[in-house]
């Protein structure tokens, strides 16, 4: 079957983005950016940066559902890597 591009009532495609939560640089990056950080400037950064990440999402045209999914998994990503990092500095020499 081939696809009509011309035709007005032909449904458009869904859009699926790479998973936030599966971006390891970003992730680790952003668990840097966060440590290295005061609490409220922490917080400030946290809030501007899901802003940034959902304006993103949004102008590619990620169902609202979608953008909430990937922030909630991206969110556990990376308190999940805040936490391994804590963990691995607490280590003697940073060993596991």
């Amino acid at each position: 079957m081939q696809l009509d591009l011309f035709n007005p009532k032909t449904k458009t495609g869904e859009l699926f983005v790479f998973p936030l939560d599966r971006r390891n640089a970003l992730v680790r990056k952003t668990a840097f950016d966060l440590r290295s950080k005061e609490f409220h400037q922490a917080k400030r950064f946290w809030q501007r940066h899901v802003a940034e990440i959902r304006k993103e999402l949004a102008s590619k045209r990620v169902r609202p559902e979608q953008v909430q999914h990937e922030i909630e998994a991206y969110t556990r990503a990376v308190s999940h890597e805040l936490n391994l990092q804590r963990v691995l500095r607490a280590q003697p020499d940073g060993a596991a």
